[in-house]
Order: structure tokens, then sequence, then C-alpha cells
């Protein structure tokens, strides 16, 4: 398929391509066409994959439940551009994410979650979950942060988290991606396998240097899984030996 051009008609991009396939904020909506198959009997044959090793049924229940779902939403006759346009918005409602930006107005937060002992008082928004507002009363400050925005490796991608240090601040208004921000940082200080420095830079944009620190501590990772194995295999009683 060749690629076609794009106009930007505000928060939406259109992307101009052939007759037979529409491109709504990057999804493909497919038209059933001579060779193709429409999207309930696509669904069928993908989940019918799934149920090779399903040993205890539950695969199976959970299929049942997804194609009723894709049987509701193949009935409504959706065009390519509408079709888009609900999977985009069922993706985002299905994640507790909203449908337009946050405002922080006042009517957005519920009742204060807790009060801390410094004094910050602490609030939620009704709209998306994972955004927060700290007000400290000492200093008269108001942060806000979306604590789901960002995940954070410090090993090159191997492994991913999410911590208070690391919480991404925000200005309103504000628009909750789907997706975290990965964001990548080395330490300055050699770090052991699960533990954390002090200092750090960001290498997010600087492939090189995750490219260095993924090979570094994927040994690192590989040569403590070693070690715990001999440990293990040393501490091992020999079979049929009694406490």
């Amino acid at each position: 398929m060749s690629s076609g051009s794009v106009r930007d008609s505000g928060t939406i991009k259109i992307y101009n391509t052939p007759d037979h396939a529409k491109t709504v904020w990057g999804i493909f909506i497919f038209e059933k066409g001579e060779n193709n198959m429409d999207l309930v009997e696509y669904t069928k044959s993908e989940l019918s994959r799934l149920e090779k090793n399903d040993k205890d049924g539950e695969q199976k229940a959970i299929n049942k439940s997804i194609l009723e779902i894709i049987e509701v939403f193949n009935k409504q006759g959706f065009s390519g551009f509408s079709a888009g346009y609900t999977t985009w918005v069922l993706d985002r409602l299905l994640r507790f994410r909203p449908l337009s930006p946050l405002t922080g107005e006042d009517n957005e937060w519920d009742p204060p979650r807790q009060q801390h002992a410094n004094g910050v008082t602490v609030y939620q928004n009704k709209r998306c979950p994972s955004v927060f507002k700290a007000v400290d009363l000492d200093d008269n400050t108001v942060r806000y942060h979306d604590v789901d925005a960002d995940i954070v490796s410090d090993n090159g991608g191997i492994t991913w988290f999410t911590s208070r240090r690391f919480r991404k601040e925000i200005e309103f208004p504000y628009m909750p991606p789907v997706e975290p921000e990965r964001v990548y940082i080395e330490y300055k200080e050699d770090v052991p396998p699960g533990f954390t420095g002090d200092e750090y830079d960001i290498i997010t944009d600087n492939p090189e240097r995750i490219k260095a620190l993924y090979e570094r501590k994927r040994k690192e990772f590989d040569e403590e899984q070693k070690l715990k194995g001999i440990i293990r295999k040393s501490s091992a009683k020999p079979w049929g030996e009694g406490e």
C-alpha cells in the first residue's frame, strides 16, 4: 500500500489513502472487499488462535465476550471515518481517559483523599484518576501531576517502573495520553541491579547510550541470575535427605 499525504484538521489528522482503506488517528479501517474477511470473521479467526493452549476454558469464555462486543460494533454500520472515531473514543473510555482536555477547574476534583503532616492536601481528578493536585498551605503552592504519564527505565529498557520521584508535573488544559511516555535514565554512579542512584541523566534522545546501557545491564542481570542459580543448586539437599 502506498502512503498518502497528510492534512491536519485541528486535533484530527486525516490521512488521504487509497479508497479501500481510510485512516483516522493512525487506525486503519478496511472495508470488506472481494478477498477480505469482514470484522466478525476476522475476529473469530484471530481469537481461535488463542484457544490452542486453553486448558481451563478461560480463554474461550473471554473470547465469547469479546466476540459479542465485536458483533454489536459491526452491526452499527460505521463508515471508515466513523469507525475510526468510535474506536478512538472506546479506547480512551475503556482506559478511563477523558475525551476532551482536563481544565483543572474546582468541579473536576474529588474531596481531599489525604492531608499529610507537612500540610499538603491531595485531590484526585474525577475525570482522570491518574491526575492529582497537591495543595501546600504552608507555602501557598499548588502542583499537578499525572502518575501514569511516564514510565521509567534505568537499564536500557529491560524493566520499567513508576515512582513518586519521576512523576510528571502537568499544566492545564491537559489531555492525558493513552500510553505513557517511555523515559530512559542512566545513573551517574555505578548502581547494582535492583538499586537506584541519587543523580542521573535523561538519555531518551540518545539511542547509542540506551543501547550501551542495555548491553551492560543485560550482562549484569545474566551474571546475577547465574550466580543465584549456583547458590540455589549448592544449597539444595540430595534427593531423599530429610530435614
